[in-house]
């Protein structure tokens, strides 16, 4: 059906699958119409020999494709993992900086309160004092 849509005439063909290394068909290697100088061939044992050899290096060319696939979708992967590890942790120390600066002005307001009683016991003191002194004058 290709020759009568392309015009082309197919006269010998050598095809054979590709494996993978679990032995699965990953695809087809196929030549057509075998020629030397001009002139038209069938396919030898030699040349089955040496599409075998062919396909030996192709299905290796695609496992060495394909793991190197796997490696980078796996560093992809923790790449993204750890990126969102960091991301929590900076949320996590945003919130334990923003917790502590609230600790720190409660801690402060404290420190004005107590200042501010202490003030005022010493003046009650300081009162009680000039007055029993007035007293003792008096």
């Amino acid at each position: 059906s290709v020759d009568l849509k392309t015009g082309y005439v197919t006269k010998t063909i050598l095809a054979s699958p590709v494996f993978d290394h679990a032995q699965q068909v990953t695809g087809v290697l196929q030549v057509i119409n075998k020629r030397a100088e001009g002139k038209e061939f069938g396919f030898t044992t030699v040349d089955e020999e040496t599409m075998s050899k062919l396909n030996k290096k192709i299905s290796d060319a695609i496992a060495k494709c394909m793991s190197m696939e796997q490696i980078k979708a796996d560093y992809d992967r923790k790449l993204k993992e750890e990126q969102e590890k960091e991301r929590k942790l900076e949320e996590r120390l945003k919130a334990e900086q923003a917790q502590q600066e609230a600790l720190e002005q409660q801690l402060k307001a404290k420190g004005r309160e107590l200042e501010e009683e202490m003030r005022r016991e010493v003046e009650l003191k300081r009162d009680l004092l000039e007055e029993r002194n007035l007293q003792k004058v008096s």
